[in-house]
């Protein structure tokens, strides 16, 4: 029985393959921290090339100016309404009428000339502003010629501060119902003022059941009404070209194409695509030449290898 056993022991280890130690995940790193210190050239000068040539290519790309103007400021309700009013076809189409003998609107059929301008113009608060309270905002326009995208922003304007005025049929309304409250607001004056002169109206009498009239009901009754005819009256005026605190600006120099941010990323994915073909090349093959799959690896190179020279 001894004497068969490193016999079986022997014919056993021949049998299994050798097994291979765990890649150190340490040693991999400080590979990797070298293989990047040896290219240290290539890695630098690469992205740069890459950072060059994308910002040339840039300068051939179309450029667009920017032409704002500040308006407000603006309540929450007037300002939803203008977010809504601006994009809609009451303005948009205002505006074409405006400009339409100046290219490229006079050569667009309307469609088309509604969607060049939707997606040039944006309504929007000024930045740190709170939509909740009276705030400005800021109308934009971007285009490709700074002149055309003045005339936009202007004939956007115009035709907002138009569209926000209500129709003529609403308006005779709003106006009746205005003259109203200021006839109420006169009336409840003089009732107040000649109960001021009086003092003895405000003593109630027991025997005849005179009780005195609240001036304070009045004066408040008043005051609403004042506050109510001021409403009524931004509403029937709409914003005027007071609203606007800076008109529509010429833009200088363009906004588009940001050509310092198109060369830093072309060069930053020069450099990470440098240093993953590196890593590669150089770290991760020669760790699976050395591992457990180093079989299969040199399976699969070999396939390659030979479905090359059958194709050559």
């Amino acid at each position: 029985m001894n004497q068969n056993f490193p016999s079986t022991q022997g014919s056993l280890s021949q049998q299994e393959p050798p097994t291979s130690a765990e890649a150190d995940p340490w040693a991999l790193l400080l590979d990797s921290l070298l293989v990047i210190l040896r290219h240290w050239k290539l890695l630098i000068i690469g992205p740069l090339i890459a950072g060059a040539v994308a910002y040339a290519g840039s300068l051939l790309l179309p450029k667009s100016y920017r032409s704002y103007a500040y308006v407000g400021p603006l309540e929450e309700a007037m300002a939803k309404r203008s977010s809504t009013l601006i994009p809609s076809p009451v303005v948009v189409d205002a505006v074409l009428r405006k400009l339409s003998q100046r290219q490229p609107f006079s050569s667009m059929p309307p469609e088309e000339g509604r969607s060049y301008l939707a997606s040039r113009i944006q309504f929007r608060p000024v930045q740190g502003a709170d939509s909740r309270s009276s705030s400005l905002y800021v109308l934009e326009v971007l285009d490709a010629e700074p002149s055309r995208a003045r005339d936009i922003l202007t004939a956007t304007v115009d035709s907002w501060l138009a569209a926000m005025k209500p129709p003529p049929e609403k308006l005779a309304s709003l106006q009746r119902l205005r003259e109203a409250l200021e006839v109420q607001s006169a009336d409840l004056s003089t009732a107040i003022a000649q109960l001021m002169a009086h003092p003895e109206l405000f003593r109630p009498d027991i025997k005849t059941g005179y009780a005195p009239v609240n001036v304070a009901d009045l004066i408040k009754l008043r005051t609403d009404g004042v506050a109510k005819s001021e409403e009524l009256r931004s509403i029937v005026e709409g914003p005027g070209h007071d609203a606007i605190v800076l008109p529509p600006t010429m833009p200088v120099d363009p906004v588009a194409p940001a050509k310092g941010r198109i060369a830093l990323v072309a060069a930053a994915i020069m450099f990470a695509g440098l240093v993953v073909i590196l890593l590669f090349r150089e770290v991760l093959v020669p760790a699976l030449a050395c591992s457990k799959y180093a079989l299969g690896l040199r399976r699969l190179g070999g396939l390659f290898r030979r479905e090359e020279s059958a194709v050559g």
